[in-house]
């Protein structure tokens, strides 16, 4: 017995610019300074993010809690190699704790990737999935017999110049076999 799936809109966008990928971006800027992001990618996330808060003001919606469904489709300028799997990363990023309270909310995902070089955008779905079945019975959020995750312990430092304490031997109550 199969369930249909119905879903509610919960918003829908397009971001006007050229999306960019976070992944293999990376760039570490050398010995004690740190690490972070080309501004082209910051750009586009920063932009991706006000847009969706800019959305979600005018539709006066809080951050969801319930399993969602993000249909993307990216329009990009050139044919450059950009793989379909790395571009969402950014987006998720970006509509993290604005539309959907952590990306652990979306189940299901459809993304697409075109090639528009007159007018490069990202065109965003959210649909939140409703169900007459209770979720954790499909998806395994809030579900009380998962465990929880384990604390983690600090462990003492020890320094490094710190050795392990030994007994001393007195060398004259010792014996060899060599002096037997």
């Amino acid at each position: 017995m199969s369930r249909k799936k119905k879903y509610k809109l919960i918003c829908k966008f397009t971001y006007n610019g050229e999306p960019y990928t976070k992944s293999n971006q990376l760039t570490f800027y050398g010995y004690g300074k740190g690490a972070g992001y080309p501004t082209y990618v910051m750009n586009y996330e920063n932009g991706l993010t006000n847009k969706a808060i800019e959305v979600c003001k005018k539709k006066n919606l809080q951050p969801t809690t319930k399993p969602v469904r993000l249909k993307i489709d990216y329009y990009l300028k050139s044919r450059k190699i950009k793989d379909l799997g790395n571009l969402p990363k950014t987006t998720c990023d970006s509509l993290n704790g604005n539309v959907y309270e952590d990306d652990y909310y979306i189940v299901e995902m459809n993304i697409r990737k075109f090639y528009d070089p007159d007018k490069p955008r990202v065109e965003i779905q959210v649909d939140e999935i409703l169900t007459d079945v209770p979720y954790t019975e499909i998806y395994p959020i809030g579900d009380e017999n998962r465990s929880a995750p384990k604390k983690c312990t600090k462990r003492k430092k020890t320094s490094k110049r710190s050795k392990p304490k030994t007994k001393a031997v007195d060398s004259t109550k010792s014996t060899s076999l060599l002096n037997r």
